[in-house]
């Protein structure tokens, strides 16, 4: 940041005078920093921080004669519109012949030709002025004479003249006369004439065919009597007409029934023998068969059945001839699975770790890899892979990681040209160090050292008092050891704490967090700090 003469900057303000925190200082665009207005700034001097477009480069060459505020973070001159976008610390900037720049809201401003959204600073063709809806609560969804919009994106297929939130729903639920959306995405199935909002916290709904979370499909009964119980119980069925969630209201009292009848007897917990038949096989992942019926996280899934139900492992499964991906890592996770259209049941297959392949492309973590090649894509842990291009991470491509000079070491380690790195990032405090393939010693899951003995643990530097060449952990313990002394490990800040005063050659466990070493005992908690 530089200092400025106050006579150079021109300040940019707002219809009422108020300023907006951008100014031009000649023809450059700046923001006042934080200290702009602080008392210990000099009256004569300012300090500004210069503005950068999407190229990273200063924004140069405006018009400060012309440049003026539209509304929220739009500027115009006379021959730009400038975007600061809400997801996104550069500049956009567009030209623009076509007319006055018009505000419509925080979100959008528009010309005769486009709608300029400031959420990432996208620029799309209208067909028509753009209005917006009565509800400034969705800002984000726009109008022209054809479609409908959200946050700057068409939405395919929607009706613009029906197009309306769903009745009395507090969430992001919107319907037309053919489909329902949500969050401006189309439910696939859902019907937008019975399709009501059951419980906003959760977005809950439910139409005539099927409950949604969200987008999904609600399909473990834990959570139908859970959450949408009190609704079903207060729907009543006329004479001539069955009410439209007649069908939940059916399922719900059928499964209560059935578990009277199932039930068994005190005595019966106590006396009976385990059925094979009713014994829960353990499908991975939390997902479970018992007598044909398919289970997640202990609860029935509606219309699961093991004859139709294939699980692949880190989520996938196959249901009714097509590939789904859930969720299965986070505790508790609710059972809302992601379909993906585009890959080929048939050929759906483990390639390793977290990673699947279909013949046509790489999935992970529910995703289609879009910069994949399938041909070179190796696996090489849990969770790391390459192609002959790029690198990835759980799924995630690594950009700023270069393929070239990638060499696999152990667990989650890997060198690019002899730099270590530790999952899908660049060991930092340890780039003096040399690691290369074949000279390296693998201690643990998470611990490695290199021809020198130097050690990282969980990505981090170890002391260097710290012997890599002989460094061992006592297994399911809270100890380590090396050549000449013991460790307590601490496993909050990922670091060994010396036991100078433990005769290492004698040291031994008595238990997990115990240890001794014939003359003393040592417990790992009277050691590791408090937090």
């Amino acid at each position: 940041m530089e200092q400025y003469q106050r006579g150079d900057i021109t300040e940019v303000t707002d219809s009422q005078g108020v300023p907006t925190g951008v100014c031009i200082v000649r023809s450059q665009l700046f923001a006042h920093s934080a200290v702009s207005h602080s008392p210990a700034v000099s009256s004569q001097n300012v300090v500004l921080r210069p503005l950068y477009n999407k190229d990273q480069q200063p924004i140069m060459n405006v018009d400060s004669a012309t440049f003026r505020y539209v509304g929220d973070r739009f500027f115009v001159d006379a021959s730009s519109i400038y975007i600061e976008p809400d997801k996104n610390a550069r500049w956009v900037i567009y030209p623009h012949q076509s007319g006055s720049i018009r505000y419509l809201n925080r979100w959008y401003a528009f010309d005769e030709q486009y709608l300029y959204c400031r959420l990432r600073g996208t620029r799309r063709a209208i067909d028509g002025a753009l209005v917006a809806l009565s509800d400034k609560n969705n800002a984000e969804y726009a109008f022209d004479d054809q479609h409908v919009y959200f946050f700057g994106k068409r939405i395919k297929g929607a009706d613009k003249a029906s197009f309306a939130k769903v009745a009395n729903a507090k969430e992001q639920f919107f319907r037309d006369k053919s489909y329902v959306y949500f969050y401006g995405k189309r439910i696939d199935g859902a019907d937008p004439e019975t399709f009501v909002e059951v419980n906003s916290f959760f977005a809950d709904a439910i139409d005539k065919h099927r409950a949604y979370c969200g987008p999904n499909e609600v399909t473990a009964l834990s959570v139908l009597q859970d959450r949408f119980a009190d609704f079903i119980a207060a729907q009543t069925d006329s004479a001539q007409q069955a009410s439209p969630y007649h069908w939940l209201k059916t399922l719900l009292h059928a499964e209560r029934c059935n578990e009277e009848v199932q039930a068994p007897s005190h005595d019966d917990l106590n006396t009976a023998e385990p059925d094979d038949s009713t014994t829960m096989l353990n499908l991975g992942d939390g997902f479970g068969e018992c007598n044909g019926d398919i289970y997640f996280a202990d609860s029935k899934l509606l219309g699961y059945r093991k004859e139709d139900f294939s699980y692949l492992g880190a989520g996938f499964f196959i249901h009714q001839g097509a590939v789904y991906w859930q969720e299965t890592e986070i505790y508790l996770a609710s059972f809302s699975p992601v379909k993906l259209a585009k890959a080929d049941a048939r050929e759906f297959r483990h390639s390793g770790g977290r990673y699947f392949v279909d013949g046509k492309g790489v999935y992970c973590a529910g995703k289609l890899l879009r910069k994949a090649d399938l041909a070179s894509f190796q696996v090489w842990s849990d969770r790391l892979a390459t192609d002959n291009q790029h690198v990835f991470y759980d799924g995630r491509c690594l950009t700023k990681v270069s393929v070239d000079g990638f060499a696999y070491l152990h667990g989650e380690y890997f060198a690019v040209n002899a730099q270590l790195h530790y999952r899908d990032k660049l060991c930092k405090r340890l780039t003096k160090q040399v690691f290369v393939q074949g000279q390296t010693r693998e201690i643990s899951a998470e611990c490695i050292a290199n021809a020198e003995g130097k050690v990282a643990y969980y990505g981090v530097p170890l002391n260097n008092k710290v012997d890599g060449h002989s460094l061992e952990f006592f297994e399911h313990s809270r100890f380590a050891k090396d050549n000449k002394q013991v460790y307590v490990v601490n496993y909050f800040a990922n670091s060994l704490i010396p036991l100078p005063q433990a005769d290492v050659t004698k040291f031994h466990l008595t238990g997990k967090k115990t240890g001794s070493d014939g003359v003393q005992q040592f417990d790992a908690d009277d050691y590791l700090p408090t937090y």
